[in-house]
This record gives structure tokens, C-alpha cells and sequence, in this order.
């Protein structure tokens, strides 16, 4: 069949379709988020606590687990239920498609309960399929590793992001070539496996014969099913583009006219919020219904006996599955479906109540200086510090290190390449050969007199004015670094103005195990777990996409304090003040009070716009800029 005969008939099916499509969609989803999402996550935690992570791993840790013998089980266990899980999406749309084929009247239950029973055998298909990819997969993944060593491993990774010298483009573009490359073989390969779910589900076959089948039954027409599969995500992404592209001009038209109010600001918002939601449901619906439609189509095409098969396959399998199916082992499918999605109606509009409790009742945060006011001087300076006392932070954050003769310095980056010029590393490098170097005329040269600062520095100049939050940095290289930290805030009698926090959750517990009445916090910017299992931890600074309402929730019930980094925009500190933010860490705390001050203004309808647009990015908001605060 010519490819514009077979888009018309994808197009015909799919109009006289899309009801039962959209409620076989709809209910598989429910499924999946109410039984098999908390599943994966629960096995997921399992495989943390095999390997002795006590249920939770973040940042380094990560990596380190994942090439330990249970993290690499762990991989493909998970991925195959992950790869299951897709399958059963698409596998249950591939049904209702076939009996579409047979039948007048196509029924959800039918399509979902022949699908699910077979759950199992897809997970084994994901594993053969997982298993047979990662020869693919891992090239791009040596090639990487192999250019950071090469390439990049001399000097500090923030000096590579922030300069782009020629070897870090070189390893861009090695890593990139491996990768598209691997993109091409994969794509063959899915090619040839196009067609392994129908095949799976019609013919009985194993998930190995099914892949060999659907290989075999391809044969040469390889380039043509690429060909579809580049047509339908690049038809995806358009579809996708154009809802954006639409719904992104109401925000500007709502920003353009002036409202009367913000409660109409808060229902358009609301409105925006909601055709939004739908429109993107609606493209991954009919991507979804079309691409299960052309497998359906092409394997009744060029197999020899599908179309009997399909046959075959609803005489044998869906009429099982009369009026009063079963569905999970449930008489009246339907009855239990309608209580489910009310139940879950029921726990939405709980938690739009919480939201909306906590909106009212959320009102103050920290204002906490990133390394100082570093958007209007160079970062972890004295010269930044005094900028953050001035503008009235409540916290000034600052970075340190211990030198190779035991001094405690004030610098992020594990050398002094990026803000000093030079390739001297902190741990390889004394105090005397650290603080002649200018620190400041990277950033502006009105700051060429900047100099690295020791700890006892910023502590003293910032005592009875704001605390500190002392970032303890790792780069390998530490002797004696808690207990040196702790001899200086003790010498300086200021442990009540202290908090610390790392990366580093074993350094954070050392210096806990020292100083068990001390304050001491997580930083986290990647997270497998619950973090807040941990003990020990007396608030956790997360980066804005896990600072959730729940997980602040379940913070605070803890007795945990949440602190966000890095927020930069007005918006951002009223809307994650008002998802109960306890503090905001900010390169422009000048900004951030004034934030907080208009925040106090608000009203619960207000805080809730505002969570609203910047949750949706439906705002668009300027960054502060050093002008702004002059």
C-alpha cells in the first residue's frame, strides 16, 4: 500500500475510533499510575537497600551505585519493567486496534485485560530487548568517560561549562559523534522489531521469537518501517510545537491587556492550565492511537497469514471477556474503573485543598546569599560578602576547601583557574601561594583587588549581621577538614550562626557525629529514594524541580527545613514561598527580600496565580540584573 493510501486509512480508523481508543488510553494510564508506577518504585527502593544505600542515593552516589554488581541488576531490572510498562501502553492501544479490524463496537475492558494478563512475558521482552541494545548503548558511554579523562579531567568541570576552551569542544563533539552514530543503530534495530508486538500477542510467540519473527517478516522493507518512524516523531513533535506555539500567545495577550484583577488573572491562568493539559494529552493521544494503527496496519499488510491471525486473536482471546469481564480478577470491570477514577477525583480535590491551605498560610523564608551577592560581585569574595550584609541576607552561603597546610579557604571550584587565570589546585596548594591570587577581575576589574578568603574572614564579618551556611566542598584532597572547620567556628565562639551542608552525605554525617547539637543540611540536586529517610539531615537544599509540595510536606512533618537554590527572579521566591520554601538560596538577595516583602501582600487567589505561573512557565519574568539592584 502506498504511504499516502496507508495515512488515510490510519486517518479513517482513527475518526471512527478515537472513543473507544480514548477510554481504552485513558483507563490504561489510570492503571499504570495506580498500580504499576508505585510498583517500579517500590522495586527501585528494594534494589537501594540490597545495596546498602539504606533506600536512597543522590548526586555522586549515583554513579557509584550504578556500576556496583547490584546497581547494574538494578538497571536492567528496572529498565525492563520500565521498557513493560510502555509496552503495555502501546500493547493495549495494539489490541483495541486489531479488534477494531473484527468488530463493530470495541471495549476498553477487552483491550486492557487481553494486554495486562500478558504484563509478565512483556517484562521479559524488555529485558531481551534491553540486553540486546546495550552493545549499542555502551560505546557512547566509554567514549564520554574516555574524552572527560582524556580532555577535561585537569582542571575544575565549572571553569569547562563556563570558558568552553577547544578541548572541551573536542570532547563535545567526540561524544556527540558517538552518539549519533549509536542513534543509527538503534534505530535499526527498533526498525526490524517494529512490528514484535502484534506478533507477540496474535501468534503466542515467545518475546525472543517474536523479535526474531518481526526481524524476518521486515526483512528488507528496514529503510521504509525508519521512514514511518521518522514521520511519525517528526508529525509528534510538530503537533507538539503547534499546541505550544498556540497556547504560548494567551499568557503574552493576558500580560498585554490590563486586567482589573488578579482573581481574573488567577481564572484565566486556571483556564490556560487546563487547555494546556488537555492539548498535550490530546497530542500524545493520537500519536499514541496512530502509531499502534500503522503496527496493525503493516502486520496485517505483509505478514501472509495475519489477517487470520488478528482474527484468530479475537475469536480466541478477547470474547473472553464478555459484559460482565473480568478485569484483575474482578467481576463488573466497569463499576470497579467508575470507583477508582472517583477516588482519585476525591484525592485531587484533597490535595487542591491542601495547596490552597498552605497558600494561605505561607509567609516568610530565609533569604539566603548565594556565595555572597554574587550577581553584583565575584562570588565567594569579601567583597561579595559585604554586598549580601548590605542588602540585609539573612544567610550568607559561601564554598570551602582545605588547603594543602590545613587552611580553610572560601573558593567553590576545586582550582583557581576559572576566577583566578591560574591552574593551581587548592589541595595541592598552600596559603601563601593561594592569596595572592586576584580573584575578582574575572568577574569586573573594578574587583581587581579581590582576594581568595579565609573562613574566619567571612565569619567575622558577617558576626551578629546574618549566619552563614558553610558548603564543605570535597575534591579529595582532605586531612583533617571537619575538624579544622570546627576549630574556627568554636575559636570564634559563633556556633549559633553557623549551618552547614555538602554533597558529601558522609561528610555531612562526620561533622554531625562531632557536633550532634550543630545544624547540618543535604545538598541535592539528583535523587533515587527519599531523601528524607535519611537520619541526621536537619534540612535539605534541593534544586527547584524536586522541591515538590508533597515532599515539603513531608519535611515538615519531620521537623525538616527545605532550602531552594538557585532562584534568581521575583516570581520564582513568592511561588516557592507560597509551596512552603523555608529558605531561597539567591545570587540577588537585594531582589529576593523585596520579593518576600510583596509576598506578605498577597492573598491566598494571589500566591496561588503566581504558583500557577511559574509552575506553567506561563510568565515571562526578567532576570535582575545589576542595574536593577543599583
Amino acid at each position: 500500500m502506498e504511504p499516502r493510501a496507508r495515512i488515510r486509512m490510519m486517518v479513517r480508523d482513527l475518526g471512527r475510533l478515537w472513543k473507544p481508543f480514548l477510554v481504552t488510553d485513558v483507563l490504561t494510564k489510570l492503571l499504570v499510575f495506580a498500580i504499576l508506577a508505585p510498583g517500579t518504585a517500590l522495586a527501585a527502593s528494594l534494589f537501594l537497600w540490597l545495596g546498602g544505600r539504606g533506600g536512597v542515593i543522590a548526586d555522586e552516589e549515583i554513579l557509584d551505585f550504578a556500576l556496583s554488581p547490584v546497581g547494574l541488576l538494578a538497571i536492567l531490572s528496572l529498565g525492563s519493567l520500565t521498557l513493560a510498562v510502555i509496552f503495555l501502553e502501546h500493547a493495549v492501544l495494539v489490541v483495541a486496534a486489531m479488534l477494531g479490524r473484527e468488530r463493530e463496537q470495541v471495549r476498553a475492558r477487552d483491550a486492557i485485560w487481553s494486554a495486562a494478563r500478558r504484563f509478565p512475558s512483556l517484562i521479559h521482552l524488555g529485558l531481551a530487548m534491553l540486553l540486546r541494545a546495550l552493545p549499542i548503548l555502551l560505546p557512547p558511554l566509554l567514549v564520554a568517560g574516555g574524552a572527560y579523562v582524556w580532555l577535561l579531567a585537569e582542571l575544575d568541570i565549572n571553569f569547562y561549562l563556563a570558558v568552553r576552551p577547544p578541548e572541551w569542544r573536542l570532547a563535545l563533539l567526540l561524544a556527540g559523534w558517538t552518539t549519533f552514530v549509536a542513534a543509527l543503530f538503534m534505530l535499526r534495530l527498533a526498525a526490524g522489531w517494529f512490528l514484535a508486538i502484534p506478533i507477540f500477542l496474535t501468534e503466542r510467540s515467545s518475546p525472543r521469537t517474536a523479535l526474531a519473527a518481526s526481524r524476518e517478516l521486515i526483512g528488507g522493507r528496514r529503510f521504509q518501517v525508519i521512514g514511518w518512524i521518522l514521520g511519525w516523531v517528526v508529525a509528534t513533535l510538530l503537533a507538539g510545537v503547534f499546541v505550544t506555539a498556540v497556547l504560548s500567545l494567551v499568557p503574552r495577550l493576558v500580560s498585554a491587556s490590563e486586567l482589573p484583577s488578579l482573581a481574573l488573572a488567577a481564572a484565566v491562568l486556571t483556564v490556560l492550565f487546563l487547555v494546556t493539559a488537555a492539548g498535550n494529552a490530546l497530542v500524545s493521544f493520537f500519536s499514541a492511537s496512530a502509531l499502534a494503527l500503522l503496527v496493525v496496519g503493516l502486520y496485517e499488510e505483509w505478514g501472509e497469514d495475519s489477517a487470520d491471525g488478528i482474527r484468530a486473536f479475537v475469536a480466541r482471546d478477547s470474547i473472553r471477556t464478555p459484559g460482565s469481564a473480568r478485569l484483575g480478577g474482578f467481576r463488573h470491570g466497569k463499576a470497579v474503573l467508575t470507583a477508582g477514577a472517583l477516588a482519585l477525583a476525591l484525592v485531587g480535590g484533597l490535595g487542591v485543598a491542601e495547596i490552597m491551605d498552605r497558600l494561605g498560610g505561607r509567609d516568610e523564608a530565609l533569604v539566603i546569599a548565594h556565595r555572597g551577592s554574587s550577581a553584583d560581585a565575584p562570588e565567594n569574595t569579601m567583597a561579595a560578602v559585604r554586598l549580601a550584609l548590605d542588602q540585609e541576607a539573612d544567610w550568607i552561603e559561601i564554598d570551602v576547601q582545605e588547603a594543602a597546610d590545613g587552611r580553610i579557604v572560601v573558593i567553590h571550584d576545586r582550582d583557581l583557574k576559572r576566577v583566578g587565570g591560574v591552574g593551581l589546585r587548592i589541595g595541592a596548594a598552600t596559603w601563601p601561594e593561594i592569596a595572592p591570587v586576584d580573584v575578582g577581575s574575572w568577574f569586573a576589574p573594578s574587583f581587581s583587588g579581590e582576594r581568595v578568603p579565609l573562613l574566619e574572614d567571612v565569619l567575622e564579618a558577617s558576626r551578629d549581621r546574618a549566619g552563614v551556611v558553610i558548603e564543605l566542598k570535597y575534591y579529595g584532597h582532605e586531612q583533617d577538614f571537619e575538624r579544622r572547620v570546627v576549630e574556627i567556628v568554636e575559636r570564634l565562639e559563633m556556633e549559633d550562626q553557623v549551618k552547614f551542608m555538602s554533597l558529601k552525605l558522609s561528610g555531612v554525617r562526620a561533622l554531625k557525629s562531632m557536633r550532634p547539637d550543630w545544624t547540618v543540611g543535604l545538598l541535592t540536586a539528583v535523587a533515587v529514594g527519599d531523601i528524607l529517610r535519611l537520619d541526621g539531615i536537619d534540612f535539605h537544599a534541593v534544586n527547584a524541580g524536586l522541591a515538590t509540595i508533597p515532599f515539603m510536606r513531608r519535611a515538615h512533618a519531620r521537623g525538616i527545613d527545605v532550602y531552594i537554590w538557585t532562584v534568581n527572579n521575583p516570581l520564582s521566591v513568592s511561588a516557592l514561598t507560597a509551596k512552603g520554601a523555608d529558605g531561597i538560596i539567591t545570587d540577588v538577595p537585594a531582589a529576593a527580600n523585596r520579593a518576600l516583602a510583596e509576598h506578605l501582600e498577597l492573598s491566598a487567589l494571589e500566591r496561588l496565580v503566581f504558583l500557577l505561573a511559574y509552575s506553567l512557565e506561563l510568565v515571562e519574568v526578567e532576570e535582575p540584573s545589576s542595574e536593577d539592584e543599583a
